[in-house]
């Protein structure tokens, strides 16, 4: 390795750093996106968790599992626990939701 490696590496490094302001606009974006999906959901309880399961997976935590999450979003560790890993989902309004987002701009109408 040449020593001008360091340089360049401290370089490129600074070169990828992203302001946070950057993603104001992304976050509620993402919002809007995720509306449609958190209605789909049976429960208050589970709308509420997809909301923070959603913030702790887009945040600046290195691990982002259960327990950090909640950590972070100052809930029960459980309560992501159940909702993320062992909630009984029903997938189908899911994709019903996502196969209208799919066919509204991309599909074509039937003749």
């Amino acid at each position: 390795m040449t020593r001008a490696w360091p340089q360049r590496r401290a370089d490129l490094v600074r070169d990828c750093l992203v302001s946070p302001e950057v993603f104001a606009s992304l976050v509620d974006r993402l919002c809007a996106f995720v509306l449609p999906y958190q209605q789909a959901l049976e429960t208050e309880a589970s709308k509420r968790h997809m909301h923070l399961a959603l913030a702790g997976l887009l945040s600046h935590v290195d691990r982002t599992h259960a327990e950090t999450i909640a950590a972070l979003v100052e809930v029960e560790r459980l309560v992501l626990q159940a909702f993320m890993g062992a909630a009984p989902w029903d997938h189908r309004p899911l994709i019903q939701v996502l196969v209208g987002q799919v066919i509204d701009p991309l599909g074509e109408p039937m003749v």
